[in-house]
């Protein structure tokens, strides 16, 4: 017996086999999903509710006059949408940077992202990600590191849901 019709007569077993087994029968399959759904009842999508995601949950307050010196973290977050398009000196720690070009493979140089920084109150990575400030910096700017304190003035881009603070150099 050569090799083509070995292989033909196995396939034809495993099919045998797969299809004693129930698990070649496409019908049986559709038969049990049919069965699990009833025709009255129709599919909901339940929609997320915008009030209740993400950055929504942290307060954001208003404010009667730009703060002229440097803020918390903290501050910035709950008054960013009052903040937005201000320009504002903000104190704290690098938790996470991304600043250092050379962490990107040489191979990957379009995939590297921008340099960025993300600062908190405290020098622990924060414990709720809503309160770590993502700062936009320079293609040349690569002087930070995680843990240092630092102070940064810079333009606020915020609205109800998202903050950032954009270098000015």
């Amino acid at each position: 017996m050569d090799k083509n019709k070995a292989l033909i007569i196995t396939f034809v077993i495993l099919v045998a086999v797969l299809a004693g087994l129930g698990l070649w029968n496409s019908k049986n399959k559709v038969d049990k999903i049919e069965s699990q759904t009833s025709p009255s009842s129709e599919p909901t999508i339940t929609q997320p509710d915008p009030n209740n995601a993400g950055m929504t949950k942290v307060p954001d307050i208003s404010v009667s006059a730009v703060p002229t010196s440097a803020i918390s973290v903290k501050y910035l977050i709950e008054h960013r949408s009052a903040l937005n398009g201000k320009t504002v000196r903000v104190q704290g720690y690098v938790v996470n940077s991304w600043a250092d070009p050379s962490k990107c493979s040489p191979y990957m140089e379009m995939l590297c992202p921008r340099p960025v920084i993300f600062l908190a109150d405290g020098n622990q990575p924060s414990s709720n990600p809503y309160y770590d400030l993502y700062v936009r910096l320079s293609e040349e700017d690569t002087s930070y590191f995680v843990g240092q304190e630092v102070e940064i003035k810079g333009t606020v881009s915020a609205s109800a849901d998202s903050v950032q603070l954009i270098k000015s150099y």
